[in-house]
């Protein structure tokens, strides 16, 4: 494994000295993003996405510790959705310069708004609100944004923050809640095969694990007359060696 130099997420977030710029804090976001999209494209789920398993390299933010990296249960396994959920979390961390999960979606503040575009930190605020909204509403098979949707719209935002770009206006409220309805349904239809998927293979384990309760069960009966068995012989050759007659070791006349 490459050796890195540099200080892990969780390290610089402890630092009481240290405070997080918006800027960097998207554009690690971004690159937490593209180590798991690398990840999940080999067929694998890292889940332990969190501060201490980030190293910061200078401007850059790479994925550590992926020995815990495996197969998921399925291939819609909610485990993909995990791993883009404490991204996020992450993210909302960054903000609120929090080592630990924050509970709250982060807002931005007076000096925020005073350093950038408020329309761009809108856009971040409602990311953020979106986000947290679906997990809440389904803990169990949360609809998150798709990586690729959450890399466009923090790519666009990163690149409002630095200037790159000019800060869009706002859809009007009709275009939002269209597009947060289509999102809706599409990410609803996507966990729905996700949740499904999951219930089909808890399923097949009871199953697999009830067939493998009466395997056993049919081997200790068969044991148990093989004993049985055994036992009966054993009786049967005690009885006959009784029956027969002793020598009392007396010589005949």
């Amino acid at each position: 494994m490459e050796l890195l130099e540099g200080k892990t997420l969780a390290d610089l977030l402890g630092d009481e000295n240290f405070k997080m710029d918006i800027r960097f804090a998207v554009d690690y976001t971004i690159d937490i993003l593209k180590g798991l999209e690398y990840i999940h494209s080999k067929g694998l789920i890292h889940s332990d996405i969190i501060g201490l398993n980030v190293m910061i390299v200078g401007p850059r933010a790479i994925i550590i510790d992926t020995t815990g990296a495996r197969n998921p249960s399925c291939p819609r396994s909610l485990g993909y959705l995990r791993d883009v959920e404490n991204a996020i979390k992450l993210l909302n961390n960054m903000l609120w310069n929090n080592t630990t999960f924050s509970p709250e979606p982060w807002k931005a503040s007076d000096e925020d708004r005073c350093m950038f575009n408020k329309k761009t930190l809108k856009k971040l605020e409602k990311l953020l609100k979106r986000q947290d909204e679906s997990l809440r509403a389904n803990s169990k098979s949360p609809m998150m944004d798709t990586i690729e949707t959450l890399l466009q719209d923090l790519g666009i935002i990163s690149e409002e923050l630095k200037g790159l770009r000019q800060p869009s206006d706002s859809p009007d409220s009709s275009e939002d809640e269209a597009y947060q309805s289509y999102q809706s349904d599409a990410n609803q239809k996507a966990q729905l095969e996700a949740y499904k998927a999951e219930i089909e293979r808890e399923r097949e384990l009871r199953k697999k694990a009830e067939r493998d309760r009466m395997k056993a069960e049919q081997d200790r009966m068969k044991a148990e007359q093989e004993n049985k068995k055994l036992h009966d012989k054993m009786d049967a050759l005690l009885a006959k060696l009784e029956m027969e007659p002793k020598d009392n070791g007396q010589e005949g006349p």
